[in-house]
């Protein structure tokens, strides 16, 4: 199995609870367990500053999916709740960012 640690999170419509969803819904990942999760906190947007703080939050998985797959059920866990990365672009350089943050996925985890 793999550790991975997995970031949330949300400053549209009700930040908190969509937090809160988001780390149930990461039990429903196949071969994925949900082994600890942070108390929720806020932190101001970086980068494209005029938008609403974010409620964040940290999950720590537990899971035998290769790094891609994991990172596919991470994303359509996010397309459910309705992101749209098309705002996130706006920001500088975003989309550099996803592509690295996908090359890089594998990096992100840890073999126990």
């Amino acid at each position: 199995m793999t550790l991975a640690y997995v970031a949330i999170g949300s400053n549209l419509g009700t930040p908190v609870e969509e937090v809160e969803q988001a780390l149930e819904d990461l039990g429903s990942i196949a071969q994925t367990v949900l082994v600890k999760r942070s108390s929720l906190y806020r932190s101001k947007p970086l980068g494209y500053a005029d938008q609403p703080p974010f409620v964040n939050a940290v999950a720590l998985l537990d899971t035998a999916l290769p790094a891609e797959r994991l990172l596919d059920a991470l994303q359509a866990i996010e397309a459910q709740h309705g992101r749209r990365r098309e705002v996130q672009a706006q920001a500088e350089g975003q989309e550099e960012k996803e592509e690295e943050g996908r090359a890089q996925a594998g990096d992100l985890l840890r073999r126990r």
